[in-house]
């Protein structure tokens, strides 16, 4: 098991080879329903559901956002870098992709 310690405006990739739905479900598990974090997860993201991960994101109350997927578009791959050079201080954002992603 490997530890990683993200600061506010920080965000970190992750690679696994575990299934998406096994990704998605630990990941709920673990975190459950905590109020600061927020749990995205689509096996292919495309531009919409880019939009509303950012829009999720950027809500006061939310200081975690994790976006678990398998794949993404092209345009949604360059709105999230655009969304990781802005990204707020109080915020952390954790990508969870599958080892093989396109990404």
């Amino acid at each position: 098991m490997v530890h990683t310690y993200i600061q506010k405006g920080e965000a970190v990739l992750v690679h696994s080879t575990k299934p998406f739905d096994i990704r998605n479900v630990s990941v709920r598990e673990y975190i459950q329903t905590h109020p600061e974090v927020i749990v995205f997860a689509k096996e292919k993201i495309l531009m919409e559901d880019l939009r509303e991960f950012v829009y999720q994101s950027l809500k006061e109350s939310v200081k975690v956002s994790i976006l678990i997927f398998d794949d993404m578009v092209l345009p949604a791959q360059q709105a999230l870098l655009k969304t990781l050079e802005d990204i707020q201080d109080d915020t952390c954002i954790l990508l969870y992709a599958h080892a093989h992603s396109t990404f």
